[in-house]
């Protein structure tokens, strides 16, 4: 005999059906937990927004099934990025000044951006970096250099 799905309530006493109800059937409603998923950074993550966000961010698991879902989605997602990392998520989130809490793909985008354009690549043209042309020779070379690069590109 099939065991029925047991229904549960959330803070507010409401009846909640189980999360399975709301995946395709023949798959698992539970993802694979991931390395960081029962990991010290992910329940601390979580603390503090609880601590940061409060009710805004508890409501959002009114059962231990769908935080267990959560942590799980959010260890997946964050296992790329170190804990310096996150901690500057958390920073950059509560600088937001929003004053609900972020949701996974925000919370990523706090940290892409934190040291994404600091390399080398990235920094600002600066033109006392480039060396002064003294001879009218090498200015002539220089002016010669850019038609000859005008031409190549068709302008």
């Amino acid at each position: 005999m099939r065991d029925t799905p047991k229904l549960t309530t959330n803070r507010q006493g409401e009846r909640m059906k189980p999360i399975s109800q709301f995946t395709k059937p023949g798959t698992n409603p539970r993802p694979t937990p991931s390395p960081r998923q029962s990991s010290p950074t992910i329940n601390q993550l979580f603390a503090r927004m609880a601590g940061i966000y409060g009710t805004a961010w508890l409501s959002q698991f009114p059962t231990t099934e769908l935080l267990n879902l959560a942590k799980a989605e959010w260890g997946t997602g964050l296992f790329r990025f170190s804990d310096e990392q996150i901690a500057q998520g958390i920073d950059k989130a509560v600088q937001s000044g929003a004053t609900m809490p972020p949701t996974l793909p925000k919370f990523i985008s706090y940290m892409s951006g934190s040291d994404l354009h600091k390399t080398g690549a990235y920094r600002i043209y600066d033109s006392k970096a480039l060396p002064k042309l003294k001879t009218e020779k090498q200015k002539a070379a220089a002016r010669e250099l850019v038609r000859e690069i005008k031409k190549n590109l068709g302008n």
